[in-house]
Protein backbone atom coordinates (compact mmCIF):
# COMPACT_ATOMS: atom_id res chain seq x y z
CA UNK A 1 0.00 0.00 0.00
CA UNK A 2 3.39 2.63 0.74
CA UNK A 3 4.57 1.69 -2.75
CA UNK A 4 1.18 2.96 -4.51
CA UNK A 5 0.92 5.33 -2.19
CA UNK A 6 4.47 6.71 -3.49
CA UNK A 7 3.57 6.44 -7.11
CA UNK A 8 0.47 8.44 -6.65
CA UNK A 9 2.83 10.89 -5.49
CA UNK A 10 5.34 10.72 -8.10
CA UNK A 11 2.28 10.84 -10.78
CA UNK A 12 0.94 14.07 -9.02
CA UNK A 13 4.46 16.10 -9.45
CA UNK A 14 3.96 14.86 -12.75
CA UNK A 15 0.80 16.49 -13.34
CA UNK A 16 1.62 19.75 -11.84
CA UNK A 17 5.26 19.67 -14.17
CA UNK A 18 3.67 19.15 -17.23
CA UNK A 19 0.17 20.72 -16.69
CA UNK A 20 0.43 23.71 -15.16
CA UNK A 21 0.66 26.96 -17.43
CA UNK A 22 0.75 24.96 -20.53
CA UNK A 23 -3.14 24.21 -21.55
CA UNK A 24 -2.76 25.30 -24.46
CA UNK A 25 0.02 22.80 -25.56
CA UNK A 26 -1.14 19.46 -26.88
CA UNK A 27 1.99 17.64 -26.29
CA UNK A 28 1.56 18.40 -22.84
CA UNK A 29 -2.29 17.57 -23.28
CA UNK A 30 -1.09 14.29 -24.78
CA UNK A 31 1.04 13.81 -21.69
CA UNK A 32 -1.76 14.24 -18.96
CA UNK A 33 -3.55 11.98 -20.92
CA UNK A 34 -1.10 9.32 -20.61
CA UNK A 35 -0.88 9.82 -16.65
CA UNK A 36 -4.64 9.86 -16.38
CA UNK A 37 -4.87 6.68 -18.07
CA UNK A 38 -2.26 5.18 -15.67
CA UNK A 39 -4.12 6.61 -12.49
CA UNK A 40 -7.36 5.15 -14.36
CA UNK A 41 -5.16 1.65 -13.67
CA UNK A 42 -3.98 1.98 -10.29
CA UNK A 43 -7.30 3.16 -8.50
CA UNK A 44 -9.02 -0.03 -10.94
CA UNK A 45 -6.21 -1.74 -9.26
CA UNK A 46 -6.80 -0.48 -5.62
CA UNK A 47 -10.58 -1.41 -6.12
CA UNK A 48 -10.24 -5.00 -6.75
CA UNK A 49 -6.82 -6.00 -4.85
CA UNK A 50 -7.41 -8.38 -2.21
CA UNK A 51 -4.81 -7.13 0.56
CA UNK A 52 -6.97 -6.31 4.07
CA UNK A 53 -6.27 -2.33 4.95
CA UNK A 54 -4.56 -2.94 7.92
CA UNK A 55 -3.78 0.95 7.98
CA UNK A 56 -5.29 4.07 7.22
CA UNK A 57 -4.56 6.42 4.47
CA UNK A 58 -3.44 9.97 4.65
CA UNK A 59 -4.14 12.76 2.68
CA UNK A 60 -1.44 16.10 2.87
CA UNK A 61 0.29 18.98 0.68
CA UNK A 62 3.93 19.36 0.73
CA UNK A 63 4.93 22.92 0.50
CA UNK A 64 5.27 22.53 -3.41
CA UNK A 65 1.37 21.85 -3.44
CA UNK A 66 1.92 18.22 -3.76
CA UNK A 67 -0.66 15.77 -3.20
CA UNK A 68 0.72 12.83 -1.63
CA UNK A 69 -0.99 9.69 -0.02
CA UNK A 70 0.79 7.58 2.34
CA UNK A 71 -0.18 4.63 5.19
CA UNK A 72 2.05 6.57 7.64
CA UNK A 73 0.45 9.96 9.38
CA UNK A 74 2.79 12.76 8.45
CA UNK A 75 4.89 14.23 11.91
CA UNK A 76 4.57 17.91 10.67
CA UNK A 77 2.35 19.67 8.46
CA UNK A 78 -1.65 18.85 8.21
CA UNK A 79 -3.17 15.84 6.87
CA UNK A 80 -6.61 14.02 6.75
CA UNK A 81 -7.78 10.89 6.28
CA UNK A 82 -8.33 9.31 3.49
CA UNK A 83 -11.48 7.00 3.86
CA UNK A 84 -11.20 3.59 2.05
CA UNK A 85 -14.43 2.26 0.61
CA UNK A 86 -14.90 -2.22 1.52
CA UNK A 87 -12.18 -3.92 -0.23
CA UNK A 88 -13.88 -6.25 -2.97
CA UNK A 89 -12.61 -10.11 -2.25
CA UNK A 90 -13.37 -12.95 -4.58
CA UNK A 91 -13.47 -16.71 -2.89
CA UNK A 92 -11.35 -19.84 -3.96
CA UNK A 93 -13.38 -21.45 -5.50
CA UNK A 94 -11.93 -25.12 -4.88
CA UNK A 95 -11.70 -27.40 -7.78
CA UNK A 96 -12.76 -30.97 -7.65
CA UNK A 97 -10.09 -33.63 -9.23
CA UNK A 98 -11.55 -35.81 -11.80
CA UNK A 99 -12.70 -39.28 -11.19
CA UNK A 100 -10.41 -41.94 -12.98
CA UNK A 101 -11.46 -43.58 -15.67
CA UNK A 102 -13.10 -46.34 -15.58
CA UNK A 103 -11.08 -49.53 -15.97
CA UNK A 104 -12.77 -50.45 -19.40
CA UNK A 105 -12.35 -47.13 -20.67
CA UNK A 106 -8.63 -47.22 -20.06
CA UNK A 107 -8.45 -50.91 -22.29
CA UNK A 108 -10.87 -49.87 -25.03
CA UNK A 109 -8.41 -46.63 -25.28
CA UNK A 110 -4.98 -48.10 -25.24
CA UNK A 111 -4.97 -49.15 -29.08
CA UNK A 112 -4.42 -45.75 -31.25
CA UNK A 113 -4.42 -47.63 -34.19
CA UNK A 114 -5.27 -50.45 -36.64
CA UNK A 115 -4.76 -51.26 -40.00
CA UNK A 116 -4.89 -53.97 -43.12
CA UNK A 117 -1.43 -53.88 -44.06
CA UNK A 118 -2.10 -56.32 -47.01
CA UNK A 119 -4.37 -56.96 -49.36
CA UNK A 120 -4.64 -53.56 -51.15
CA UNK A 121 -8.15 -52.17 -51.28
CA UNK A 122 -9.66 -53.72 -54.07
CA UNK A 123 -6.99 -55.47 -54.90
CA UNK A 124 -8.21 -58.67 -57.38
CA UNK A 125 -6.64 -62.33 -57.31
CA UNK A 126 -6.66 -64.85 -60.15
CA UNK A 127 -7.98 -68.63 -59.05
CA UNK A 128 -6.31 -68.32 -55.66
CA UNK A 129 -5.57 -71.37 -53.08
CA UNK A 130 -5.43 -69.09 -50.45
CA UNK A 131 -4.95 -65.44 -49.46
CA UNK A 132 -2.88 -63.99 -46.46
CA UNK A 133 -4.25 -60.94 -44.70
CA UNK A 134 -2.01 -58.67 -42.24
CA UNK A 135 -2.71 -55.91 -40.23
CA UNK A 136 -0.61 -53.65 -38.08
CA UNK A 137 -1.67 -52.52 -34.44
CA UNK A 138 0.43 -49.33 -32.62
CA UNK A 139 0.70 -50.31 -29.90
CA UNK A 140 1.60 -54.34 -30.40
CA UNK A 141 -1.54 -56.27 -29.20
CA UNK A 142 -1.31 -56.90 -25.65
CA UNK A 143 -0.82 -60.33 -23.70
CA UNK A 144 -4.18 -61.89 -23.66
CA UNK A 145 -5.94 -60.18 -26.48
CA UNK A 146 -6.23 -61.44 -29.79
CA UNK A 147 -7.30 -60.69 -33.50
CA UNK A 148 -9.87 -61.48 -35.16
CA UNK A 149 -10.94 -61.66 -39.33
CA UNK A 150 -14.18 -60.38 -40.12
CA UNK A 151 -15.19 -61.96 -43.41
CA UNK A 152 -18.70 -60.55 -45.55
CA UNK A 153 -19.79 -59.31 -41.74
CA UNK A 154 -18.98 -62.32 -40.17
CA UNK A 155 -16.39 -63.49 -37.55
CA UNK A 156 -14.47 -66.16 -39.48
CA UNK A 157 -10.98 -66.27 -38.02
CA UNK A 158 -9.21 -66.07 -34.38
CA UNK A 159 -5.86 -65.47 -33.75
CA UNK A 160 -3.03 -64.31 -31.31
CA UNK A 161 -1.02 -62.94 -34.47
CA UNK A 162 -2.14 -60.24 -36.72
CA UNK A 163 -2.00 -62.84 -39.66
CA UNK A 164 -4.30 -64.52 -41.39
CA UNK A 165 -4.55 -66.70 -44.41
CA UNK A 166 -8.26 -68.04 -45.86
CA UNK A 167 -8.40 -71.13 -47.72
CA UNK A 168 -9.82 -71.54 -51.73
CA UNK A 169 -11.90 -68.16 -51.59
CA UNK A 170 -15.13 -68.17 -53.13
CA UNK A 171 -15.73 -66.23 -56.09
CA UNK A 172 -16.85 -62.74 -56.16
CA UNK A 173 -16.50 -59.49 -54.24
CA UNK A 174 -15.16 -60.42 -50.30
CA UNK A 175 -15.28 -57.63 -47.65
CA UNK A 176 -12.61 -57.97 -45.26
CA UNK A 177 -12.25 -56.36 -41.78
CA UNK A 178 -9.60 -56.79 -38.47
CA UNK A 179 -10.72 -56.32 -34.97
CA UNK A 180 -8.68 -56.65 -31.88
CA UNK A 181 -10.81 -58.02 -29.10
CA UNK A 182 -9.99 -58.74 -25.21
CA UNK A 183 -10.02 -62.14 -23.22
CA UNK A 184 -13.26 -61.42 -22.80
CA UNK A 185 -14.02 -61.35 -26.77
CA UNK A 186 -15.30 -57.39 -26.54
CA UNK A 187 -13.55 -55.53 -29.53
CA UNK A 188 -11.57 -53.06 -28.14
CA UNK A 189 -10.61 -51.70 -32.06
CA UNK A 190 -11.53 -52.19 -35.61
CA UNK A 191 -9.55 -51.63 -38.61
CA UNK A 192 -10.95 -49.86 -41.82
CA UNK A 193 -12.81 -52.39 -43.93
CA UNK A 194 -11.43 -53.42 -47.47
CA UNK A 195 -12.68 -55.39 -50.78
CA UNK A 196 -11.36 -57.40 -52.52
CA UNK A 197 -12.36 -59.19 -55.66
CA UNK A 198 -11.66 -63.31 -55.99
CA UNK A 199 -12.36 -64.40 -59.71
CA UNK A 200 -12.00 -68.19 -60.88
CA UNK A 201 -11.78 -70.18 -64.45
CA UNK A 202 -15.37 -71.40 -65.56
CA UNK A 203 -16.73 -73.81 -68.55
CA UNK A 204 -19.40 -70.94 -69.02
CA UNK A 205 -16.82 -68.57 -69.37
CA UNK A 206 -14.52 -70.00 -71.65
CA UNK A 207 -15.84 -69.52 -75.32
CA UNK A 208 -13.41 -72.30 -76.69
CA UNK A 209 -15.27 -74.60 -74.44
CA UNK A 210 -18.20 -76.53 -76.03
CA UNK A 211 -20.30 -78.40 -73.88
CA UNK A 212 -21.32 -80.80 -76.65
CA UNK A 213 -17.60 -81.55 -76.68
CA UNK A 214 -18.14 -83.06 -73.04
CA UNK A 215 -21.44 -85.06 -74.16
CA UNK A 216 -19.64 -86.65 -77.05
CA UNK A 217 -16.59 -88.31 -74.99
CA UNK A 218 -19.24 -90.33 -73.62
CA UNK A 219 -21.76 -90.12 -76.08
CA UNK A 220 -20.04 -92.90 -78.09
CA UNK A 221 -20.45 -95.91 -76.17
CA UNK A 222 -23.82 -94.92 -75.02
CA UNK A 223 -25.16 -95.04 -78.39
CA UNK A 224 -23.64 -98.14 -79.45
CA UNK A 225 -24.86 -99.79 -76.14
CA UNK A 226 -28.31 -98.38 -76.84
CA UNK A 227 -28.52 -99.86 -80.98
CA UNK A 228 -27.76 -103.09 -79.42
CA UNK A 229 -29.96 -103.01 -76.94
CA UNK A 230 -32.30 -101.78 -79.64
CA UNK A 231 -31.44 -104.82 -81.93
CA UNK A 232 -32.15 -107.33 -79.70
CA UNK A 233 -35.44 -106.66 -79.04
CA UNK A 234 -36.06 -105.68 -83.12
CA UNK A 235 -34.78 -109.81 -83.12
CA UNK A 236 -36.92 -110.95 -80.46
CA UNK A 237 -40.22 -109.56 -81.82
CA UNK A 238 -39.05 -111.49 -85.18
CA UNK A 239 -39.05 -114.53 -83.94
CA UNK A 240 -42.14 -114.21 -82.27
Amino acid sequence: MKLIAMELSSLARLIRKHYHGEKENRKNRDTMTAILRQLAMIALFMSVISVPVQAEIYRTVDAEGNVIFTDQKPKSGPSETVEVGPVLTVPSTKVKPLPPKPKQEQQANRYKSLNIVSPENEQSFQNPERITITAQARPSARSGDRFRLIWDGSSLLESDSPNFTVEMPDRGAHSIQIEIMDKNGKTLISSQPRTIYVHRASVFNNPQHKPDDDMDDVGGPAVALLNAVTSLLVDKATDN
